[in-house]
């Protein structure tokens, strides 16, 4: 969803939200060229503290 060319990003981006990429998958990707500016890069230890933060979350 957060790639530049994506049909649903100016929806995304005009959400509330924050918007957060972990940062390691997108590189294992090579996919850093293609993520939106607003869209922050984050490493896996700010995603677990912001889990512990905003404890409820979608389970699929």
């Amino acid at each position: 969803m957060a790639l530049i060319d994506n049909i649903f990003l100016e929806k995304i981006i005009l959400s509330s939200s924050n918007l957060y990429v972990i940062k390691e998958d997108v590189y294992a990707r090579g996919l850093q060229k293609n993520i939106s500016s607003h869209f922050t890069l984050i490493n896996y230890i700010h995603f677990v503290s912001l889990t512990l933060k905003h404890r409820q979350q979608m389970s699929w």
